[in-house]
């Protein structure tokens, strides 16, 4: 591997997180707790009482979501291809998942991107949905289907899209949440 001597930690994680969680734990964080966030983020934003608040929070979550996962995420993979653990390692995963590319972690990249976008709503909440992404990060590292470093360059470009598109529409921001 070499960056940090990943490989011990992925290893380490894999066997530590096997012993302590069950595999139905791990797949359904790894899988399906994604599909719970999404249900709560689009709830919480439905609770809003503004309609433009809502229609803002709404366009703000979708322009995130396509910069992280369906533009960046994307194009580093295309130009960086790197095998999963499962694929190098020869150990059964235990969600099911095609050998494709694993760096960065698309579920990880949503995830972060969904928790920074609910920080906008509520601080309080957002360390909820921040800890659900982490929870959805690790498990996919103990499922043996990504890297640490996936799951850390995931959170990176999460951030960074998060960022671009709050301060390209700040303007509006301001004018509609004041």
């Amino acid at each position: 591997m070499g960056f940090l001597k990943e490989d011990s930690l992925f290893s380490f994680l894999y066997n530590l997180g096997r012993q302590i969680f069950p595999k139905g734990v791990i797949v359904f964080l790894g899988s399906y707790l994604i599909f719970f966030i999404v249900i709560v983020f689009f709830f919480l934003v439905w609770k809003e009482s503004n309609l433009k608040k809502r229609i803002f929070l709404l366009n703000f979550f979708i322009l995130a979501e396509i910069l992280s996962r369906g533009i960046l995420t994307e194009v580093i993979r295309f130009f960086y291809n790197r095998s999963r653990p499962f694929s190098i390692l020869e150990i059964e995963p235990l969600i099911s998942h095609s050998a494709s590319y694993s760096f960065p972690s698309g579920h990880a990249a949503f995830a972060f991107t969904l928790a920074l976008v609910v920080f906008l709503i509520n601080k309080k909440r957002g360390w909820f949905f921040l800890a659900a992404a982490l929870l959805i990060s690790l498990s996919r590292i103990i499922a043996g289907i990504h890297w640490p470093s996936d799951i850390l360059a995931s959170l990176i470009i999460s951030l960074v899209s998060f960022l671009v598109v709050y301060y390209l529409v700040l303007p509006l921001r301001k004018k509609i949440f004041s």
